[in-house]
């Protein structure tokens, strides 16, 4: 099984405009990858197995080019000190799709969100906890 991540969970709003642009995507491409988790920021891999829902009010920059990762494709962004601070490794970024290269995207928006965990299920799903 897969370790658990943890992620920002984003605003609303800033979900919404995710799905929206990951929705593009799949008219594009056919790829709906993105469907196995939720809009959100991956700040690494973690052992924990829960979380307080403590609410960060960032402004985060992303890469315009998605990289390929064991997730999929991610928008990265440096979230080296949340990394330290929770105890995560791993890439961090803004998660898009696991299947197909996304064009490049000029992401400026998100700057309020949750902490949350994604729980690795034994089909590799990951659930929002």
């Amino acid at each position: 099984m897969k370790p658990n991540l943890l992620v920002l969970l984003p605003n609303l709003n800033d979900r919404i405009a995710i799905r929206k642009l990951q929705k593009a995507h799949l008219e594009r491409t056919g790829d709906g990858s993105f469907y196995i988790m939720p809009p959100v920021v991956i700040i690494g891999y973690t052992d924990k197995k829960g979380v307080d829902r403590k609410k960060f009010n960032i402004s985060l920059e992303f890469e315009s080019k998605a990289t390929k990762t064991d997730l999929g494709y991610i928008f990265k962004t440096d979230l080296r000190m949340l990394q330290e601070k929770y105890s995560a490794c791993g890439p961090s970024g803004l998660f898009f799709t696991r299947d197909k290269e996304p064009k490049a995207l000029d992401l400026k928006i998100l700057n309020t969100y949750s902490l949350a965990l994604l729980e690795s299920s034994e089909e590799g799903y990951l659930l929002l906890q």
